[in-house]
């Protein structure tokens, strides 16, 4: 079950484009509250959830309605429109169209449920009738294809989201001719065929490129430039295979990279060590293999940001590296980063045995997934100074060794798995100080003894889940 915590979609960074050149309190100028009023009594919403339109009155500024922005002359350059249920869409006639100084549209959440055809005739009307930098399409019901020569009318566009709809077809190619795009996101959609290298090549530019959730095959194009500033790359869950290109160390400012669930093949990308700001790690589900050990000049003071390391479910062997663990500060301090200026990543990650979908990880989350691998040897005991990580899963390998007294030190820890492992000695009583331990899998060990007590057991909360299947134990301590 996917649970989505915080649906969230900031575009701050935008606003602060334009900020200098907005004023809330701008004398609307007359034209411009007409085509925003006729807009609106041509428009078929909700009332009960569409609060924006209704505010919408000529007793007040237009500049200083809801969702409206204004520039200091008093022309509208930005129109929140996100969430607004409108039910009878957009037409091509609209005098939404007339705003000629539009540069923000957000539609995200509308419901428009027409085919693409319809839903991107509004688009280029859109973008042809002005200057367009950021449009939000991302969680409406757009069906059919994404027009081949989009590209040719987001000159101007910096920002584009067509995230959670109903697309299929290809991605065009020419959306290489958006220059200024600094966040392309078509996740969450069915969009099929390969990646042009053409996409890679406008990471030179290009700081968020999501395709994440759709039905791309192929191999992910060796071409990313030398002057790389892409910050987040999410290809997961789709049929990519072949190795991660080369040309991606050559990314130096790339903070979360997602390829999991898809067919990639290869070793342990070691190069990702060398990058200071680099927070999220998922390899997740595929066709990795080898050592994650690297070389020592690749792991000096390497991932002080990391927040997330989940590479479960591959073929990765050997020792955990106890180096590793030593370096990661984010997990050991738990301080809260400042969120992204204008994307907020989202991951799926496996905790509480459940798939849960987080947005805007970069503030609550810290996760190392182990799990499903060939790791051998004891838990490092330095893995015990990550004070702030949430959950920790090293299920399903080789492990051996006794669990750690030092467990108690994670105060933080949420959910807990070493299930199916080869674990011996008793179990820790530190494990019953853990006040925020909500799901604990011990079974599949060799553990013997008393099961520890203390208010989380005795009470069982918030423990939810519990299980201690197949231990040789001698019952609960206490009783």
């Amino acid at each position: 079950m996917r649970i989505t915590l915080l649906v969230s979609f900031l575009l701050c960074y935008c606003y602060c484009i334009y900020i200098t050149h907005a004023s809330p309190n701008s004398l609307c100028l007359e034209d411009q509250q007409s085509l925003l009023l006729q807009f609106r009594n041509n428009l078929a919403f909700d009332p009960e959830y569409s609060f924006r339109p209704l505010e919408w009155n000529k007793s007040a500024v237009c500049c200083s309605w809801s969702g409206v922005t204004c520039d200091k002359d008093g022309h509208i350059i930005g129109l929140d429109l996100s969430y607004v249920i409108i039910s009878g869409g957009i037409n091509s006639s609209s005098s939404l169209f007339s705003l000629q100084h539009l540069q923000i549209l957000y539609l995200s959440g509308i419901n428009f449920n027409s085919s693409i055809p319809s839903g991107f005739r509004l688009v280029q009307n859109l973008i042809i009738s002005s200057n367009l930098d950021v449009l939000d399409l991302r969680n409406n019901q757009l069906l059919g294809s994404i027009p081949q020569d989009i590209g040719s009318y987001l000159s101007s566009t910096i920002f584009l989201s067509l995230s959670n709809n109903n697309l299929h077809g290809s991605i065009p190619d020419s959306l290489c001719k958006a220059s200024k795009l600094r966040v392309l996101d078509i996740s969450v959609n069915n969009i099929s065929g390969t990646i042009s290298p053409c996409l890679m090549t406008m990471t030179g530019t290009l700081e968020v490129l999501n395709f994440g959730k759709n039905n791309l095959t192929g191999l992910i194009p060796d071409m990313f430039p030398i002057d790389c500033v892409v910050s987040t790359l999410n290809f997961h869950g789709n049929l990519l295979h072949g190795p991660i290109p080369n040309s991606l160390s050559n990314c130096s400012s790339i903070e979360v990279f997602d390829i999991g669930s898809n067919q990639i093949v290869g070793g342990f990308p070691c190069f990702l060590l060398n990058i200071p700001a680099f927070g999220v790690l998922v390899l997740r589900n595929n066709k990795f293999h080898g050592s994650i050990e690297c070389s020592h000049s690749q792991t000096n003071e390497h991932w002080k940001m990391i927040q997330i390391v989940d590479i479960a479910f591959n073929s990765f062997n050997g020792k955990l590296p106890e180096k590793y663990f030593t370096t990661w500060d984010r997990m050991i301090h738990n301080e809260d980063d400042s969120p992204k200026m204008y994307y907020e990543d989202s991951v799926t990650v496996s905790t509480k045995g459940q798939q849960l979908e987080f947005v805007k990880i970069l503030t609550i989350l810290t996760v190392i997934d182990f799990s499903s691998n060939h790791f051998e040897g004891p838990i490092p005991e330095v893995l015990m100074d990550l004070k702030g990580i949430r959950v920790l899963n090293l299920s399903n390998n080789a492990l051996y060794g006794e669990i750690p007294s030092t467990i108690g030190n994670l105060q933080q820890l949420e959910s807990l798995d070493l299930s199916n492992n080869s674990l011996v000695g008793e179990i820790p009583v530190q494990i019953a100080s853990l006040s925020f331990l909500s799901y604990l899998n011990l079974s599949m060990n060799h553990l013997v003894g008393m099961i520890p007590t203390g208010e989380t057991f005795f009470v069982l909360e918030p423990l939810e889940y519990f299980v201690m299947e197949s231990l040789k134990l001698g019952g609960l301590g206490g009783l």
